[in-house]
């Protein structure tokens, strides 16, 4: 998996930084990840791919007939199995709300933190590639619910937790969003997209004496990593000073 979200500047809503999460990638997101930085916002979006509308006959018919199996299936193992097909058939299309869709399925077998996780980071990319406020709305609302289980499964998830305050931000709930910020921070005061997440949200909301401290220790913790150069150029963009 790829580096936690962490929230970009736009007049009416903080965009978030997401990295494409292969299925068959089981690395843990890193901070390496490239990111490409798009024009007319501060918006950066990682390893964006096209998407193609509906999969191809031949997968169309392979799902089908997965979703036949599983209609009648009642081996747990063997259904795992064939969601994790139906995952990389979607995948590999584009399609990453359906694979969501499909991963929230698994993790309801699974229990598995990495399922529901999976599941909320392709909402939220999916939700991305969409122009329409109310997909925008409907799709993180999708990716909440998603991380909303996992921390369920172990609240401690701080990456998880962080992703999920983002996507509160997204459908204007900024309150929430610094709720579970702080709450990442309270155990864990040097996680960096926390702290520059939270000094975000805050410096948007007006409150900006408050939100300096946040960015301040984001500045310091940024510093030598790829997210140094994003932070800098958002406190030079607003003049922020120490």
């Amino acid at each position: 998996m790829y580096p936690n979200k962490i929230l970009f500047v736009i007049p009416v809503f903080v965009i978030v930084i997401l990295a494409v999460v292969i299925y068959l990638d089981s690395q843990e997101r890193s901070v390496s990840a490239a990111a490409d930085q798009t024009s007319g916002d501060d918006t950066v979006h990682s390893h964006q791919q096209s998407y193609a509308s509906e999969p191809g006959p031949d997968d169309m018919q392979r799902i089908l007939a997965i979703e036949q199996q599983l209609d009648t299936l009642d081996n747990k193992n063997l259904a795992v199995a064939f969601y994790g097909e139906l995952i990389s058939i979607y995948f590999n299309n584009g399609r990453t709300d359906q694979a969501a869709e499909v991963s929230g399925r698994m993790a309801a077998i699974t229990k598995e933190i990495q399922d529901w996780k999976n599941a909320g980071d392709w909402f939220h990319q999916w939700m991305l590639t969409q122009d329409d406020a109310a997909k925008i709305h409907f799709f993180s609302k999708k990716s909440i619910e998603m991380y909303e289980e996992a921390i369920k499964v172990d609240p401690a998830q701080e990456n998880i937790r962080t992703d999920m305050a983002v996507e509160y931000m997204r459908i204007g709930k900024p309150e929430v969003a610094i709720q579970h910020l702080e709450e990442v921070l309270d155990k864990n005061p040097d996680f960096l997209n926390a702290n520059y997440n939270l000094g975000l949200i805050l410096y948007q909301m007006g409150k900006k004496d408050k939100s300096i401290s946040y960015l301040n220790r984001s500045s310091k913790l940024a510093e030598g990593s790829d997210y140094e150069a994003v932070i800098k150029d958002f406190l030079h963009k607003h003049e922020i000073h120490f």
